[in-house]
């Protein structure tokens, strides 16, 4: 009889580490799947973060008076001044630091798209190997001496650290 009572013992104990063994599988299987879709939820929300960076950046960059349109004490939305592009890629060696601090890293083009077919680079502060963020604006290009407007696009590429 002690050894019968031994031996259920035995059993016992075996099932006891049995179900434990399966419990931590378990346990670790969660924890896997848990981490898995938090690091995509995170990688989703710095994302949206950047969108959402990039969308007032370029909000602010549309309305800069260094570059908007600009009649008398008006300004049109959506509206880039040829020449004032023009003074601020002519310019952007002996302005570097402000340009810099205003623009950050950034590579801005301002490209015709009717009826001619010409771009401008307005600021290049490209760094190699860095990934970037992309964004098209239409606009219209205003040229002042002429009195005309021309179509155009907005190349807004931003580098960010990722």
């Amino acid at each position: 009889m002690v050894w019968n009572n031994s031996k259920n013992a035995q059993l016992q104990f075996f099932e006891t580490i049995g179900v434990l063994v399966v419990l931590t599988f378990f346990v670790i299987i969660g924890l896997v799947f848990y981490s898995s879709i938090q690091e995509r939820l995170s990688k989703r929300a710095v994302r949206q973060e950047i969108s959402k960076s990039m969308i007032e950046y370029v909000q602010t960059l549309t309305t800069n008076p260094l570059l908007a349109c600009s009649f008398e004490t008006a300004s049109k939305t959506a509206c880039f001044d040829f020449y004032k592009a023009l003074s601020v890629n002519a310019t952007q060696q002996e302005f570097k630091h402000y340009y810099e601090s205003l623009f950050g890293n950034a590579l801005i083009t301002l490209q015709e798209i009717y009826p001619g077919n010409s771009s401008i680079t307005i600021f290049n502060s490209s760094k190699p190997g860095m990934n970037y963020e992309q964004v098209l604006v239409p606009l219209n290009i205003y040229n002042p001496v002429t009195d005309e407007y021309k179509l155009g696009v907005l190349i807004v590429r931003r580098y960010v650290i990722s």
